[in-house]
């Protein structure tokens, strides 16, 4: 991983988490979740996701990547996690606070990471095959769909889109 800068534009900054976001960022997962999947799971999956033990071990892993993004105000409003394991970089989330949506942080965020690992590493993910906005974003961004899996996911089947993106393909500019 590249030496990581604090960068800042207009009111907004991005940084890596610290454990003095712990409180802060599993409430604004939480919230995230509950209002993109409100009519598809129960409320109780997001207290279970994003227990703040989970999200501490996220915070101060070597191998797992947590950047945000904060408004002026020192609120949460966007957050990407990733983990890295050989050649591969796997975003296992990509949240941005409803409220400000549409506003480029998850391209923001999901370039940084782009920019911070090495240019030989394969980028994937997994999203719900429901989440038309969020397949939307990602092929926007270069990712390609490359399998569907059918997985129980808290008691439900669900269907799984992986995708997969070469670091050599452009960084999408903003």
């Amino acid at each position: 991983m590249n030496d990581y800068k604090k960068t800042r534009w207009l009111n907004y900054s991005l940084d890596l988490a610290k454990p003095e976001n712990l409180e802060q960022l599993s409430e604004f997962l939480k919230h995230s979740w509950k209002s993109s999947y409100i009519d598809l799971f129960p409320d109780s999956i997001p207290d279970k996701l994003f227990h703040k033990d989970t999200v501490r071990k996220w915070i101060v892993s070597q191998n797992i990547y947590v950047e945000i993004i904060r408004n002026c105000d020192e609120m949460i409003v966007a957050c990407i996690i990733a983990f890295q394991n050989l050649n591969l970089v796997h975003i296992r989330k990509l949240y941005v606070h409803p409220d400000f949506q549409h506003q480029e942080f998850g391209t923001k965020l999901v370039n940084s990471l782009f920019i911070k690992f090495d240019t030989d590493k394969l980028f994937s993910l997994k999203l719900f095959a429901n989440n038309i906005k969020a397949y939307t974003f990602y092929c926007s961004m270069g990712f390609k769909e490359v399998d569907r899996i059918d997985k129980d996911f808290f008691q439900q089947k669900v269907t799984f889109i992986i995708m997969q993106k070469n670091q050599s393909s452009p960084i999408h500019q903003n």
